[in-house]
């Protein structure tokens, strides 16, 4: 009687593991975002076709644009705050 619960946690723990595994980690929007420090915290979304990582500052503010592929763009906040006074739309 005492032995029921634990051997009822290790039978669902166990039929868990072997469950369909279904990437949920995909993205509902794409996102582009510079190289280093800010791409780590999409590192789950790395292989997503809709997350993109791009080394040079001046491609990403070129997508900074009205009918961009890009739904999010993450750049540092002086070069954004610069580019939204240039006329770079912001939603």
């Amino acid at each position: 009687m005492k032995y029921k619960l634990p051997l009822l946690a290790l039978t669902s723990l166990v039929l868990t593991g072997c469950a369909n595994s279904t990437n949920t980690h995909l993205l509902p929007f794409s996102v582009l975002t510079p190289n280093g420090a800010p791409a780590v915290a999409f590192y789950n979304y790395a292989t997503d076709t809709k997350f993109e990582t791009n080394g040079v500052p001046a491609n990403i503010l070129a997508d900074m644009r009205e009918n961009s592929p890009y739904d999010m763009i993450v750049i540092d906040t002086t070069s954004g705050i610069s580019a939204i006074k240039n006329g770079a739309p912001y939603k």
